[in-house]
């Protein structure tokens, strides 16, 4: 019996070769979409963070005021923190030593203004806010959200 080469015929060969490009033109196309989503997912959870970390400062920056004009809601203070928390102890864990520090801060500054406000009258707290010590504070406090900011903007370009 003769054997035959099946890849000697050219118009086989030619079939063969499409059918391999093909597959590999299809697996490149998973790839990069796999590597966009994932891209995109990064850059989303990092800009919710952005946000959260915004909202999180300004409610720090606002505890004294805002607890003599009755406006603090401690319940979205925490529900936010436990947000950032988790999205940070979660997607970029790389980060969490920097947010524990700006956390310990803000919880420093937080806790820092809930004693002014029980020892002050509403008459005093313009004083108070600009007596250098309340300025101390809130100096270190935004220090630490400028670094946790700047982080995150930092993380974004590395996607």
């Amino acid at each position: 019996m003769e054997s035959v080469n099946i890849l000697s015929d050219p118009t086989i060969t030619l079939i063969i070769g499409a059918f391999v490009g093909f597959l590999f033109a299809i697996s490149k196309d998973i790839i990069n979409n796999s590597i966009k989503t994932k891209k995109e997912q990064t850059l989303k959870h990092l800009n919710d963070i952005f946000v959260l970390i915004s909202k999180h400062g300004s409610f720090t920056n606002k505890t004294l005021t805002s607890l003599f004009n009755q406006e603090h809601k401690r319940e979205k203070y925490d529900d936010i923190t436990a947000r950032l928390s988790f999205l940070i102890r979660v997607y970029f864990p790389h980060i969490e030593k920097i947010y524990q520090e700006y956390l310990s801060q803000a919880t420093d500054f937080g806790v820092y203004q809930l004693s002014l406000f029980h020892k002050i009258t509403v008459d005093e707290l313009q004083s108070t806010v600009c007596s250098l010590e309340y300025r101390n504070k809130s100096t270190e406090f935004n220090n630490s959200y400028r670094i946790i900011c700047t982080l995150i903007v930092d993380e974004s370009r590395k996607v």
